[in-house]
């Protein structure tokens, strides 16, 4: 489906994407569900610019490939996420804001950009909202989860700045229906937000055949940072093991947590029953999902997980924490299994029985790919935001 500026305009729509997380690097994972978001959008023939932070030194300023148009902006970020940082480093924050704000008026008058989409609310959201009352462009935000879960209840300053800016756009979409009522709940008019999880490729993420004769296999592959809680999952293997001692654990990810999971591993004596595998390229990923028998999620909060989506088409049958965003997607005892938050005992309790449960497994797996064909795809997610885009275009939400 082609989305032109007009009926009598061979030009087609050009989109400003506005991200806070975006890939850094070639082997670079942070924020990959919004470059194939970008690739997908060329596909149907609109052009992405999308604008970033430029955090570490080895990132260049400006990137051309696969049709996308990639810059990143400058701030004062001491080649660090804002996240590392314990406290909200303000001064920084401020350098972010001012460098992007002008980095994307620059690029809306140089490209005659049609639309402003920004993905997360704050700071992305907050300055996209105010480029498009000053310069008359719609925008539309995306919530992706930690923007509106944990942001907005570390100071009421926060909280403020993400209700105002919700209500200044045109148009909202979130990845997760807790979100989307959350949402609602602050009196943001439910008439202008739409539920999306960002999209799947089932051509590449799929079932492949399993050796009926290995080892079970279980799987983690969030990121090594504190919000993923992987120290629940290693404080569960010990009860995994002394019921199913042949069972492999894989650890995929990176983050500051590296040395802290590592020595917790030894002090569990479990060091040498897992493998931790560092970044694993998204090409990759397909195969290590296809092989695990269970996969974990340990995290204490989320919007709709693209990792756990991933998972649900490749066929591992899901064990993943009892919260809002799992609970939409997985139905506890059908076709996955949730687990109180920080809670080990709970955790190998559950893998326990999925593992003894080979039937339940299989039966898991037709059912999960089935649904996320029908909810995920990205034939599916993009057909919606086509029509979004169209209406936006139109002032049909002005």
């Amino acid at each position: 489906m082609d989305v032109r500026v007009g009926k009598n305009n061979k030009s087609y729509i050009k989109t400003a994407i506005l991200t806070t997380s975006f890939p850094d690097h070639k082997n670079s994972y942070r924020g990959k569900f919004i470059e194939h978001f970008a690739k997908e959008l060329i596909k149907r023939k609109i052009k992405p610019f999308v604008i970033t932070a430029k955090i570490f030194d080895k990132s260049p300023f400006h990137e051309e490939y696969d049709g996308i148009s990639l810059f990143r902006f400058p701030f004062l970020s001491e080649n660090r996420l804002i996240i590392e940082y314990k406290k909200t480093p303000l001064f920084r924050m401020i350098s972010y804001m001012i460098s992007c704000f002008m980095c994307t008026v620059l690029l809306l008058f140089r490209e005659n950009i049609s639309i402003i989409h920004a993905h997360f609310i704050l700071p992305a959201g907050l300055i996209a909202v105010l480029i498009a009352k000053i310069f008359n462009k719609p925008v539309l935000l995306t919530a992706h989860g930690s923007d509106i879960c944990v942001l907005p209840r570390k100071s009421k300053l926060l909280r403020y700045l993400t209700i105002i800016t919700l209500k200044n756009a045109d148009f909202v979409t979130s990845v997760g229906e807790h979100l989307t009522a959350k949402i609602i709940r602050w009196g943001i008019d439910k008439d202008k937000i739409m539920t999306l999880p960002m999209g799947l490729d089932l051509e590449t993420f799929h079932p492949i055949s399993k050796s009926q004769d290995c080892d079970f296999t279980v799987l983690s592959n969030r990121n090594l940072h504190p919000v993923y809680d992987l120290d629940t999952l290693i404080r569960s293997i010990p009860e995994i093991l002394k019921v199913y001692p042949s069972a492999n654990f894989l650890i995929a990810g990176q983050g500051p947590q590296k040395e802290h999971l590592r020595k917790l591993a030894t002090e569990m004596g479990v060091y040498d029953r897992i493998r931790f595998l560092g970044y694993v390229p998204n090409d990759e990923m397909p195969t290590l999902l296809g092989k695990a028998t269970v996969y974990i999620s340990t995290s204490t909060s989320d919007g709709t997980s693209v990792s756990l989506l991933e998972a649900l088409a490749c066929g591992p049958f899901p064990v993943v924490t009892d919260i809002a965003a799992n609970r939409s997607w997985i139905e506890n005892g059908k076709n996955g299994f949730l687990f109180e938050c920080s809670n080990p005992r709970k955790l190998a309790e559950k893998v326990n029985i999925a593992l003894g449960d080979r039937n339940l497994r299989e039966t898991a797996a037709i059912y999960n790919q089935k649904m996320v064909k029908a909810r995920a795809s990205w034939g599916y997610v993009i057909a919606e935001y086509l029509r979004i885009y169209r209406s936006l275009f139109n002032g049909e939400n002005k």
